[in-house]
């Protein structure tokens, strides 16, 4: 079996690029272990790609839209493309996750698109995001009053980024979780504390338990956000509140699993050799 694999642009992955490196990685050596073929770019060179003919099925982290739709092209020439470009293109903001995820029946924090023309209201505090999912770096800020919103707002780097959306600040406990829905992997980490600007470190996150019931309902909106989008990997990022509910703010179509980095690229790979083609 040959697998060509896209890994992302370093533009997408400002902190994480070295994360990713490691989960690519490791799935190529199970999938050689295994005695599969790889070859491997960037998604930036995804138009390069010209021969198909060797390929059984794409393993993709694509970011870009101009990437995601040629392999949207591909997918349509029968090869399979792993997450699917397809599903990708449904949801390209964050806006249209959540959309999803309240839908879904996920609890979400309050979210509106921002709009620049200076008459919206908001509880402050709030988080400030950039809209698209394909926009370069990592804009993410939180404002405590309006002054400070529209301040930012109008200095020329960001004016370019286009369009925002703005989420109510929720206070509780940060959740991470992980989710390779077909082979019921399913991961969940929390911090120990929430309540600054930045995220604690990575070694400080702890793992929820599975088998605990109290856990069950947690679990349940992670498999439910999971199977909403039709991604065959993701993740995403909650706030859990003082009365144990998860609030969805964001997903992510294909994280670098850096928690579980072992065991989910041996599962990535098992789930590649386990289709048929």
């Amino acid at each position: 079996m040959m697998v060509f694999i896209i890994s992302r642009a370093p533009r997408f992955s400002p902190n994480a690029e070295e994360k990713d490196k490691q989960l690519i990685t490791l799935i190529k050596e199970h999938l050689h272990q295994s005695g599969c073929s790889t070859f491997s770019m960037v998604e930036d060179d995804v138009e390069l790609l010209v021969d198909l003919h060797r390929v059984d099925c794409v393993l993709s982290m694509a970011r870009s839209q101009q990437a995601i739709q040629r392999l949207e092209r591909i997918e349509a020439q029968g090869i399979p493309i792993y997450n699917s470009a397809k599903a990708l293109l449904q949801y390209p903001t964050r806006e249209s996750r959540l959309k999803r995820l309240k839908k879904a029946k996920i609890p979400v924090p309050p979210y509106r698109s921002f709009e620049k023309d200076g008459n919206q209201r908001f509880k402050y505090p709030v988080w400030l995001k950039a809209s698209r999912l394909d926009t370069p770096g990592r804009h993410v800020k939180l404002f405590q009053n309006r002054k400070e919103l529209y301040s930012f707002i109008e200095t020329p780097q960001v004016a370019k980024i286009g369009s925002f959306s703005v989420e109510r600040h929720m206070v509780g406990q940060l959740m991470k979780f992980y989710a390779i829905p077909s082979k019921d992997f399913y991961r969940i980490y929390v911090a120990p504390q929430t309540n600054e600007k930045t995220a604690p470190d990575g070694n400080d996150w702890e793992e929820i338990d599975h088998l605990n019931s109290a856990n069950a309902q947690l679990f349940q909106y992670v498999k439910d956000a999971s199977r909403a989008f039709n991604l065959h990997f993701l993740g995403g990022d909650a706030i859990i509140d003082d009365k144990g509910v998860p609030h969805f703010f964001d997903i992510n179509d294909f994280p670098s699993f850096s928690p579980c980095v072992q065991l989910a690229a041996k599962t990535i790979s098992d789930f590649l050799i386990s289709q048929e083609f």
